[in-house]
């Protein structure tokens, strides 16, 4: 292996300022596998350099990622030698590391073979077994406030070693650096007598600020059915520190049925954003359940406290759209809803690309392939829809191409009522064309702009032209409506990736692409943006922060160095903060946003129309919007 010599330096890191203006990328950590020095409390320890996980940003800027070390014989614990590769080596384990950057430099939350932080679970350690990691691969989850959850396993210090059946927990700590243990193995839940967790253990999912995880859990014990009509072995639960709260279990009497009709939750689908969540599910054992009409989607947001509406049913009309019903026409046994990237918004809107039959409200008919899909939005029992099949996108006028449906993973709304769409189009008769992909950002007034197409040039990159992001879309959109997304691109015969970002002032831009040497030192081959699947339980991006703090990982795989770096993307401060919709004008449109808001500004999320920032859109706020009645500087 050929190493280049990296001095590697954790940096602070502090936003740029400027109203305007992107920041410049810094290291937070780089690795070589040569180089020591940056491991904390371990000055002779090197970080295996393909081992960092993709790492996530706090609302703060601090930066959380996993890792693992190596080095000498003496580099590791108590002057030995770093062990194990992750439960396959017939060592013991104590190179798996969680490790925190903030604004003092890396500190190490977590080491296997090391006790647990804030004394918790005192006699156990993160496991050192061989068989599994104590400080497993998977990341932690953020909330919005500062707070994470994450998973791991344990064993004992003396006595008999913990199993397989025994060694999972998952940990949290609290924005104000509480330590608490939300689960361990064989815990009681909380709705039926002598039933507990199992180990079947899923990674927590969407941790809100309210200190809650949503999971999807295993029964076993006293009356649990694993199998048949009356099973009843897995349940949705919210957990927190002071205990595990019932959400729905499976075999429980479906929302709104009373002729025993049952739920089975699916253990997928289930997203939160603070105390709004969205489950998917089918019914079951009813008298008219089939496989046409069983599937469904169910909300707290909207319902009485403590209980699930079903918000849409496979086979049914949906609310406020009569003579459209959900159905997949293709197949028809098939759910026809798909839960788009960040699904639930702050004010309890659900968002769900839906397959549909019938006509629309324009008086169109529904046509397989052709028109039969949509990007839709529940809120307070109706349906509205944003985005259909067979609409036209402006930016692709004189094509004759029409929207034909989103990448539901890379599309993402915000609490503002800005939806990023990786979209693609398509010929009118359904057929596909080629460069169909696109990006696109829509607004609270439903107008759309595309922000890249498949085969437009790549800024800065000559001859490269963007290829098909559709298919690899990972997108991330925070409260100030900065994108950031992926982009595949070829150049004649090679190949390469872009990481782009836009916001109103700024437009399109390049701000990490293949071949950049800033990362490593030597050209980058490797750039990974958590996207989607780095949503946080109070509806934000663990990749960019509400501040436009965007961290990502960069990989030189031909020398083996790796580095995870952060940006401050701008806007940081608007130049105009009266124009809510970015437009460039402050008007009408404005006005009716802010009197649409008016009152006091929600508990979370939001309240971009409190220009005074008094926690109240009022007639103060009135007054400096009209002071500012015109175009924006």
């Amino acid at each position: 292996m050929n190493h280049h010599k990296l001095a590697m330096s954790v940096l602070v890191l502090t936003a740029v300022h400027g109203a305007h203006a992107d920041g410049t990328w810094q290291n937070v950590v780089a690795a070589d596998g040569v180089t020591p020095g940056n491991v904390p409390g371990f000055p002779q320890a090197v970080f295996v350099p393909n081992a960092f996980s993709n790492p996530l940003i706090g609302a703060d800027g601090t930066v959380y990622f996993k890792a693992q070390c190596a080095g000498g014989p003496t580099s590791g614990p108590n002057g030995g030698p770093w062990i194990g590769t992750g439960g396959t080596s017939t060592a013991p384990q104590n190179s798996r590391m969680f490790i925190a950057a903030g604004s003092s430099g890396l500190s190490i939350i977590a080491r296997d073979a090391a006790p647990l932080p804030g004394g918790l679970l005192p006699g156990f350690q993160f496991n050192n077994s061989s068989w599994a990691t104590g400080v497993t691969t998977s990341n932690p989850f953020l909330n919005g406030s500062g707070g994470y959850i994450w998973a791991c396993n344990v064993n004992t210090t003396t006595g008999t070693p913990t199993t397989s059946t025994t060694m999972p927990r998952i940990l949290t700590r609290s924005a104000a650096g509480v330590d608490a243990v939300l689960y361990s193995p064989s815990m009681p839940y909380p709705a039926g007598s002598g039933v507990t967790f199992t180990t079947s253990l899923g990674s927590p999912t969407y941790f809100n600020s309210n200190g809650q995880a949503l999971l999807y859990a295993t029964l076993a014990g006293t009356g649990v059915v694993t199998s048949g009509a009356t099973a009843n072995n897995n349940a949705w639960i919210l957990l927190s520190a002071s205990g595990a709260t019932a959400v729905i279990r499976k075999g429980d009497a479906a929302p709104g049925f009373t002729d025993g009709t049952t739920i089975t939750p699916s253990g997928f689908g289930g997203q939160m954003c603070g105390s709004n969540f969205v489950l998917s599910g089918d019914l079951a054992n009813g008298p008219t359940i089939t496989t046409s009409n069983n599937s469904v989607l169910m909300t707290n947001a909207g319902a009485t406290a403590g209980s699930l509406r079903i918000i849409g049913r496979k086979g049914s009309e949906l609310n406020s759209l009569p003579g459209l019903l959900a159905v997949n026409q293709t197949t028809p046994t098939s759910n026809p809803f798909t839960l788009i990237g960040r699904p639930v918004t702050s004010d309890g809107a659900i968002y769900a690309q839906v397959r549909v039959q019938g006509t629309y409200p324009d008086g169109t008919a529904a046509v397989n392939n052709v028109n039969d899909s949509a990007i839709m939005r529940e809120l307070n029992g109706s349906w509205t829809i944003l985005l259909k099949a067979g609409d036209p996108i402006p930016g692709f006028e004189g094509t004759g191409l029409v929207f034909k449906l989103a990448n539901t993973g890379g599309t993402l709304p915000n609490s503002n009522g800005y939806m990023l769409i990786a979209g693609a189009m398509m010929n009118p008769d359904g057929t596909s064309p080629t460069n169909s992909g696109f990006m696109a950002i829509r607004r609270p007034d439903g107008s759309i702009t595309v922000l890249q197409k498949q085969g437009d040039p790549i800024p800065g990159i000559p001859g490269a032209t963007a290829d098909n992001m559709i298919s690899s879309a990972s997108s991330c959109l925070n409260e100030q409506n900065i994108a950031v997304w992926n982009c595949n691109y070829t150049n004649g015969s090679s190949f390469g990736s872009a990481i782009m970002a836009w916001d109103a002032s700024q437009g399109v831009r390049v701000i990490a692409k293949t071949g950049d040497t800033n990362f490593t030192g030597t050209p980058v081959n490797q750039i990974t943006l958590v996207g989607g699947t780095g949503i946080n339980g109070d509806g934000g991006n663990s990749g960019l922060n509400s501040t436009g703090k965007l961290v990502l990982r960069a990989g030189d795989t031909a020398n083996a160095i790796y580095a995870i770096a952060t940006i401050q993307l701008g806007p940081t401060e608007p130049d105009c903060p009266a124009d809510l919709n970015d437009d460039g004008n402050v008007d009408g449109n404005d006005l009716g946003l802010l009197l649409a808001a008016w009152g006091p500004c929600p508990a979370s999320g939001s309240c971009v129309a409190d220009l005074n920032d008094d926690g109240n859109v009022d007639g103060n706020d009135l007054g400096l919007m009209l002071a500012a009645w015109g175009v924006c500087p």
